[in-house]
């Protein structure tokens, strides 16, 4: 077990150690990686990251450039899904995109039961336990996508949000998407 060191270390030493432990990890380049949610990073975002490393939105007044370009990737995507520029939100990484939509779900509908496949990434899970939320899992069908026609069984009036997945973590499937859209369309415009 790792515990608190009574006196700090050399930067020399504490690089070393983190390069032997990232000399384990697997490099996309080693071929050896068959299938993965994460893929390499391309020059250019290696390069943009390294930029802003210092950047801290929760401050914007310091940090005008890198409002104006949050500000103006929201309204490029707000475009693209014919939504306002304050209805986009951009987030650090699914699970934090996860949290947050089950978050409004339930502070909009006020409601607490969650429809998910059986597919669905465990942060779902993390989401509905750090939010009182109730999971109700779906089995998927034999092509590893969402049974629709449970989800239509189980949606009623205690639904807050119903999850759909547009390529899972293993398989890369994508659930029927517009078949769950128009399904909540009927059901949540009662």
């Amino acid at each position: 077990m790792a515990i608190f060191p009574e006196k700090g270390r050399t930067e020399e030493e504490i690089l070393k150690e983190i390069v032997e432990a990232e000399k384990l990890d697997l490099k996309f380049s080693s071929d050896k990686i068959f299938g993965s949610m994460c893929t390499e990073s391309i020059q250019i975002g290696k390069e943009v990251h390294q930029m802003f490393l210092e950047s801290n939105l929760g401050n914007p007044g310091l940090y005008q450039g890198t409002k104006d370009l949050e500000r103006r990737v929201h309204q490029t995507v707000g475009s693209l899904i014919d939504g306002d520029y304050d209805e986009v939100l951009s987030v650090g990484g699914a699970t934090e995109g996860n949290i947050i939509a089950l978050w409004r779900a339930r502070n909009v509908s006020e409601k607490r039961k969650v429809l998910l496949p059986e597919s669905a990434h465990f942060s779902f899970q993390k989401a509905c336990n750090l939010l009182d939320m109730d999971p109700v899992y779906i089995p998927l069908d034999e092509e590893y996508r969402v049974d629709v026609s449970v989800i239509e069984e189980k949606m009623d009036d205690d639904t807050a949000a119903v999850v759909g997945i547009a390529g899972t973590t293993e398989l890369g499937q994508i659930d029927p998407i517009d078949e769950i859209g128009e399904l909540c369309d009927d059901i949540f415009s009662m």
